[in-house]
């Protein structure tokens, strides 16, 4: 259930709206903190906030390099890419493609997997050249075809997201904090409850 709210005057500085979950919901949630403590998941997979650190490293490892030193086993590297630019534009040498920056490139449609397959400077800044791969949801126009290997260099660190891996994040550990909600009775205006 979703509720929107609607202020019928201005909100003061220093007013809150608060929503009671019930006793049962504070019950609940205090017996959780006092329970919580190592559940082991961090050893295999990491959580967002990991992510995030991994996000702000200067560089990422290739695919050889991850072979002695892992990135967590929830974790992927993905790549801003609009495929069917590319293709539209014919950005290649021989057989590897050139990455642009293009309006809508850092776009979420664009994030897709990616293997990290050489590092190394030009023109002074360090670049990637990665294979593109396709993921879930993916527009036709955007999909690589079946059996074919998208090269792509000159790809630059700010192109290169950590990602975690589908129900990896913290949301689905079977740890987490779960409860339903009571909402009281006098919360919902009379209308709502007529069901006559």
């Amino acid at each position: 259930m979703m509720m929107e709210y609607v202020a019928l005057r201005d909100i003061q500085a220093d007013e809150e709206i608060f929503l009671d979950y019930g006793q049962d919901w504070e019950q609940a949630w205090e017996s959780h903190r006092n329970q919580w403590g190592d559940i082991g998941f961090r050893s295999k997979m990491e959580t967002t906030v990991y992510l995030e650190k991994l996000n702000d490293e200067a560089l990422v490892l290739t695919e050889k390099e991850q072979r002695r030193n892992p990135y967590p086993a929830n974790t992927f590297t993905s790549c801003y890419y609009n495929y069917a630019e590319a293709i539209r534009r014919d950005q290649r040498r021989g057989k590897l493609y050139m990455w642009s920056e293009t309006a809508g490139t850092y776009y979420d449609r664009n994030l897709r997997p990616c293997a990290i397959l050489d590092r190394h400077e030009y023109k002074g800044d360090t670049i990637y050249t990665v294979a593109i791969r396709n993921r879930y949801g993916l527009d036709p126009s955007q999909r690589i075809r079946k059996g074919e290997m998208h090269i792509v260099t000159l790809l630059p660190r700010k192109a290169i997201r950590f990602s975690s891996k589908i129900f990896t994040t913290d949301q689905h550990l079977a740890q987490g904090f779960r409860h339903e909600i009571h909402l009281k009775d006098d919360i919902f205006p009379l209308q709502w409850k007529d069901l006559s």
